[in-house]
């Protein structure tokens, strides 16, 4: 995704004022952690409901919204967070807004990655997400993308994703929750506490949309 197809109207500025915005598009998304994969489809079909959020992201985020979101599964949930994230960009310049930061995790990674930085001997490996993010701004962006939120398993993962969300919740940030197989037995899956702290003010179901990523051009036929 580059900046001249996310703001078409740029074409028209000058260059150095294009290079400029480019370079602000390109921090950003490189701030907000999202996988590379994820970052080569923009056009990923949005309807219904998740549409009207889509529309009032830059609201969302400002008024400090806490919103779920329930999927059949969570094969195209990453490139549905890029598409937020570009969205959000996207409105906030539209409208010369302040940009405030986004960050997407990768809920079942990220427990991990806490259980990495613990084990002394496996310091020097790689984590899936940045160290910044890990160690600051998981806790103070103003809003976190929660991929697979409803995969968490054991009784650390819970206790940790529950300090996190009460430190964000004291900092006055807010949360996007991406779940899948429904929300009637939610807080049963994560556990009570975990869905109190969420404090979710809107609950989408996009089960029913289909969600088609555009597939690559080439045709291959065994």
């Amino acid at each position: 995704m580059t900046v001249l197809e996310l703001l078409p109207e740029l074409k028209n500025k000058p260059e150095e004022y294009i290079k400029s915005v480019e370079k602000s598009y390109n921090d950003y998304i490189d701030f907000s952690d999202i996988p590379i994969g994820y970052r080569n489809e923009y056009r990923v079909n949005i309807t219904g409901k998740l549409e009207n959020i889509m529309k009032n992201i830059s609201t969302v985020v400002s008024d400090r919204y806490n919103i779920l979101l329930n999927f059949n599964g969570y094969k195209n949930t990453g490139y549905i967070a890029y598409v937020i994230i570009n969205e959000y960009f996207k409105q906030i310049h539209l409208n010369n807004d302040i940009l405030e930061n986004i960050v997407y995790i990768d809920t079942n990674l990220l427990v991990e990655d806490y259980k990495r930085l613990m084990n002394v001997n496996q310091l020097s490996q790689n984590t899936a997400h940045s160290l910044n993010t890990l160690l600051n701004s998981i806790e103070t962006a103003s809003m976190v993308i929660w991929d697979k939120f409803s995969k968490l398993e054991s009784t650390y993962d819970k206790h940790k994703i529950y300090d996190i969300l009460s430190i964000r919740k004291r900092n006055n940030c807010c949360n996007i929750y991406m779940i899948a197989g429904g929300t009637s037995n939610l807080s049963q899956v994560i556990g009570a506490d975990i869905f109190d702290m969420m404090d979710v003010d809107f609950g989408c179901d996009c089960s029913r949309i289909n969600f088609e990523v555009p597939k690559k051009g080439m045709n291959l036929e065994c």
